[in-house]
């Protein structure tokens, strides 16, 4: 059952971003043949609407990325795992942390970034390995959409954040963290 609800949610939430973002979207998932050079890797790195960047990352390295952003913009991006696992984390302006998505698509597929800014200012996005041993792989960012926030962007940002808790309830393995995961699953496809 939660595997089912699971996809429908993934499903759901794939539609939803197809519906804010239609050619963004589609061009955003075309193969890019652009490379950052290797001494960029060490800086951060500015990120901007409609851009991307492809790297290697190995065990135990973080890149850090900067996004400016002003109250109330919705930020619609992906990382493209390609034979590694990474953790993306979103720090605001304040330095604090505002999420952590690893999704459960091991070295394939996409780790979503999803928010609404809460307030003006440089947000720094981080990608790491999710084991600190791994060997060196590639991954890509891409920025599908960077806009002034509506009411689907604003159902989709809190459908992401509902479902990356959801996930976190499943790892626990107890009963009672099972059923709130399906209850949190529920609520991100209702939104």
């Amino acid at each position: 059952m939660l595997h089912a609800l699971l996809s429908r949610l993934m499903a759901g939430i794939l539609w939803s971003a197809l519906m804010l973002g239609h050619a963004q979207y589609a061009s955003a998932c075309l193969p890019t043949v652009r490379t950052v050079p290797q001494a960029v890797q060490q800086e951060i790195t500015r990120l901007e609407a409609n851009g991307f960047v492809e790297r290697e990352l190995k065990g135990g390295e973080v890149h850090a990325f900067r996004i400016s952003m002003v109250q109330g913009q919705f930020l619609h991006g992906v990382v493209e795992q390609k034979g590694l696992d990474v953790v993306v984390t979103m720090f605001g302006p304040d330095g604090k942390q505002l999420f952590s998505t690893d999704s459960p698509n091991g070295s394939g597929g996409s780790e979503p970034v999803v928010m609404l800014a809460e307030a003006s200012g440089e947000y720094r996005l981080e990608v790491r390995t999710a084991n600190n041993k791994a060997p060196a792989g590639r991954y890509e960012i891409k920025i599908i959409s960077l806009l002034e926030s509506t009411p689907k962007s604003r159902d989709h940002a809190a459908a992401q954040r509902v479902f990356e808790e959801a996930y976190r309830l499943r790892l626990q393995r107890t009963a009672a963290s099972r059923q709130a995961a399906i209850e949190k699953f529920e609520q991100a496809l209702r939104l």
